[in-house]
């Protein structure tokens, strides 16, 4: 019916069925009283393991020059944590522990009763991890095992000798350390360094090698020095080239000599003979204005023309000396520059050549030098990588020992914070828990079987069912007289929500 949706409706049906409502609840009480009776109490135990990070972590060598391993992230820590999670509630330390414990100890009642399938030790581990908890606690870093055991003894024992195991396996997990195997590699090292040391030695005897970077900066210095040199030396040399090429061709155009005038008396006479000639012929040529060539005037003027030229001539063969050459200032000074720059040019030309020659011998020196550096590198190199593989291999050798004594103290990066004690009371099954759910559930049983009785029941039972059904509102109750207790009907008072007949209108 619609109207048993509402909490009046639930406690009317509650009320009308009372008899089945009370059975309910008293007969799921009474199984959870049962239960609680004939179930085995569990005992349990707990141990909280602490996994330290960062400057708590277990101490490792630090090698020189090196601030040690840096802190870990948080998903670095998680990933960690999670791994010896999953070490504590795997198969393989379950075995361990039953092996160290013994099945008949921990569970004799499956020795007693063997399986039909499977081994002893494999349902004796399905049981453990089934009873075993392996959690990570609020702390963050902290994990907490739990293992409960009927028995309080045996849920302590197995929990500290799970943890005992586990910290025993955390050594040997965390590291490695084979020293003896790295021990055995540091003196093969030792050996192979020194016998590199003494190849380089000897070849060093057998080079000439004394300072070989020395040796090769000072090679490297005098060839640029002698390079810098020819340079500039070169660079003269073409100058003083192009300047005398110059002179030569200023000195084909230049004269080596120069005359030079001298005034006397003693050639006046030819000029004054050189003088009358010009006369003559000129008053010849005044004549012939007027006169033919053969006339005599004419002809006496030749004759004097022609002795003129020849007194002229003689006076100047005896005075041919009268001029005199001298060599030319210019071409001197032109000549002597010439001279100077061809000494300046054989000079330069003599520098580089020696220069030429200096940065030939100091080539070959270099390249000399250079073969016997590359082999010299080469055993040096050799050397370098001896040393550094022996100091490697020390460091990880001096890891090993160190590591090997924590090992062998127990000593990890796990700490127990706390130990496991024998429980003084159960912890499975939590009594109070288990009767209030079964109250709690008888209730619900109760209601539930009241509500389905009567939603098979056709009647109306309150007067809101007929108000949903007809959708019209009620006048009057009037009550079932038939079936109202005996007092009631003396008092003629119905009594609150009994059935009777409604009235709409």
């Amino acid at each position: 019916m619609p109207a048993l949706q509402s909490s009046r409706g639930l406690l009317t049906a509650a009320f009308r069925r009372t008899r089945l409502f009370l059975g309910i609840v008293l007969a799921v009480n009474l199984l959870t009283i049962v239960y609680l009776l004939i179930v085995t109490p569990e005992f349990e135990s707990t141990a909280q393991l602490l996994f330290r990070f960062g400057p708590d972590r277990r101490p490792t060598v630090e090698s020189k020059g090196d601030g040690g391993s840096s802190d870990v992230s948080v998903d670095e820590r998680t990933k960690i944590i999670q791994s010896n999670i999953d070490i504590l509630a795997s198969r393989d330390m379950a075995e361990k522990l039953l092996n160290a414990l013994t099945v008949l100890h921990v569970y004799p009642e499956i020795v007693a009763d063997p399986p039909n399938d499977g081994t002893v030790m494999d349902a004796a581990v399905t049981k453990l991890q089934h009873n075993l908890s392996v959690k990570l606690a609020p702390a963050g870093d902290v994990i907490r095992v739990t293992f409960a055991h009927p028995d309080a003894r045996i849920a302590a024992e197995t929990t500290g000798r799970l943890v005992s195991l586990f910290l025993t396996q955390q050594g040997g997990i965390f590291t490695n350390p084979q020293a003896p195997f790295l021990e055995g590699q540091v003196r093969d090292a030792e050996k192979k360094l020194n016998a590199s040391r003494q190849a380089l030695n000897q070849y060093m005897t057998q080079a000439k090698l004394a300072a070989v970077d020395e040796e090769l900066s000072s090679l490297v210095k005098r060839r640029a020095d002698a390079a810098g040199q020819l340079t500039l030396h070169t660079a003269a040399r073409a100058d003083a080239e192009a300047k005398r090429t110059k002179l030569q061709d200023t000195l084909k155009h230049v004269p080596q000599d120069q005359p030079v005038a001298v005034e006397s008396d003693l050639f006046r006479p030819l000029d004054e003979a050189q003088e009358k000639l010009r006369d003559l012929r000129n008053k010849r040529q005044q004549l012939l204005r007027s006169y033919d060539s053969e006339n005599r005037l004419v002809k006496d003027v030749d004759q004097d023309i022609a002795f003129a030229a020849r007194d002229a001539a003689e006076k100047e063969t005896q005075l041919q000396h009268r001029v005199k050459a001298t060599p030319s200032p210019v071409y001197q000074t032109l000549e002597t520059a010439d001279l100077q720059d061809e000494a300046a040019y054989d000079a330069e030309a003599a520098q580089v050549a020696v220069y030429t020659d200096e940065l030939t011998q100091i080539d070959k020196q270099l390249a000399d030098l250079r073969d016997r550096k590359n082999g010299y590198d080469d055993l040096n190199r050799q050397v370098q990588l001896d040393t550094d593989n022996l100091k490697t291999l020390t460091t990880r050798y001096d890891d090993a020992k160190v590591a090997d004594n924590m090992n062998r103290a127990n000593i990890t990066n796990v700490d127990e914070i706390e130990h496991p004690v024998v429980a003084a009371a159960p912890t499975k099954p939590n009594r109070s828990m288990v009767l209030a759910l079964g109250f709690c559930a008888s209730l619900a049983l109760g209601l539930a079987a009241c509500l389905s009785r009567e939603r098979s029941n056709e009647r109306f039972s309150l007067p809101e069912e007929i108000t949903s059904i007809a959708r019209l509102p009620v006048l009057a109750v009037f009550p079932d007289m038939g079936r109202l207790p005996k007092g009631m009907k003396a008092l003629g008072k119905p009594p609150r929500q009994l059935p009777g007949i409604a009235a709409t209108s």
